[in-house]
């Protein structure tokens, strides 16, 4: 009786091995199946939803993916519509803002006033605030189109570097490191053109500014340093908040635009910003995610 109880159960137990093992295959291929149409959706957020009507076991998985994903689309709808109103709202208030400036302009230089170089130079200062807080609710709106692609950021920041170096021909600006990022080249050297500035105009004549590149595992990082003594320490959460002018800037004329703009632009790169004071003067940190292996080109 043993001798046959023996073969049977091992047989009952290859059997129910088999079941598990082809259980455990559809499931592994169904959860393929799920994370293959995650990164399309990742990919093409227009993809449509779908719902599982099977009485599987993950169905209630994939109907949960498909209500989050309807309500990705929905707020993304949402989103597009505020975003429009936000760009007509700002292309009519640029026009409405720079007629008015350009007819005092002229009306400046016609009457030849005893004053005439200073009020110029407050009417040009007030077209680069306007130009400057436009650019940023501009990008606010998702009104910039922005081209990813991936870019050698040692180029993107000598380029802006060399531009730069006329501006304030006794500074010394130093770029260090190497890094390759996914991004769009225009708008990182725009970011950068804006805090190099701002280091530059909150340093001495011959004052030393400092750009390094680091690149890691699964993220770059872009060091501004300069030797202008820093900030107090109750003003760094607030740096780049526009219009918000520290101690340190209140001897300069910018725009009080400039750190935002860079702001919004590594916001849009889904990166971090951040300041802090250093050994010498303000350090500015920028964190980016590299996604050149994970996203799909676009």
């Amino acid at each position: 009786m043993g001798g046959v109880a023996l073969p049977l159960l091992a047989g009952v137990l290859a059997i129910g091995l088999g079941v598990c093992l082809w259980r455990l295959v559809r499931l592994r291929r169904e959860a393929g199946r799920l994370s293959d149409r995650v990164e399309r959706f990742l990919a093409d957020a227009r993809a449509q939803p779908q719902i599982n009507l099977r009485e599987d076991a993950l169905a209630p998985l994939e109907n949960s993916i498909a209500a989050l994903q309807s309500r990705l689309l929905h707020m993304q709808s949402r989103m597009d519509v505020q975003g429009k109103q936000s760009r007509d709202m700002i292309v009519e208030l640029s026009h409405q803002l720079k007629t008015p400036l350009a007819s005092l302009r002229l009306y400046c230089e016609m009457d030849q006033a005893a004053h005439l170089p200073e009020q110029l130079a407050q009417i040009e200062r007030m077209e680069r605030m306007i130009a400057a807080l436009l650019r940023l609710e501009k990008l606010r709106a998702g009104g910039v189109a922005f081209a990813m692609q991936p870019c050698d950021l040692h180029v993107v920041a000598r380029e802006v570097m060399d531009g730069i170096r006329p501006l304030y021909p006794r500074k010394h600006l130093l770029l260090e490191g190497e890094a390759t990022l996914r991004c769009d080249a225009a708008r990182m050297g725009e970011a950068l053109v804006n805090l190099i500035k701002n280091a530059c105009e909150h340093t001495a004549p011959d004052g030393t500014v400092r750009l390094r590149l680091t690149a890691g595992e699964a993220s770059v990082t872009l060091m501004v340093e300069d030797d202008g003594g820093g900030v107090p320490a109750e003003d760094l959460p607030r740096l780049f908040e526009r219009f918000f002018r520290s101690a340190r800037s209140s001897m300069h004329e910018g725009t009080g635009v400039g750190l935002s703009i860079a702001r919004e632009i590594v916001r849009l790169h889904h990166g971090t910003i951040s300041a802090h004071n250093g050994p010498h003067g303000l350090r500015v940190l920028i964190t980016l995610p590299d996604l050149r292996h994970s996203l799909k080109k676009t």
